[in-house]
């Protein structure tokens, strides 16, 4: 009996583990050319291959995330009242 616990154990142990899919998190800020931070800038994320666009606001700091983005070539526009580029 013994054996057979240890047998069932082991198998419970061996089964394969499978990671997460691959995702990555794009972090940035939004400056301006004096380097003042931009709070509240309009921040799009968008995967050329797809076209799918996710959009997120500059915090206090005028840092920006997107948690979660899959691999794959991306363009980053940004846009807040008054700021040229």
């Amino acid at each position: 009996m013994i054996k057979l616990a240890a047998v069932a154990i082991f198998v419970f142990l061996s089964i394969p583990v499978f990671p997460q899919a691959s995702n990555s998190t794009v972090r940035g800020g939004v400056v301006d050319s004096q380097s003042a931070v931009i709070a509240g800038a309009k921040v799009t994320l968008i995967n050329t291959a797809t076209n799918v666009a996710r959009e997120s606001v500059a915090n206090s700091a005028g840092l920006y995330a997107f948690p979660g983005a899959t691999p794959g070539p991306y363009h980053v526009k940004v846009e807040f009242p008054g700021l040229l580029l």
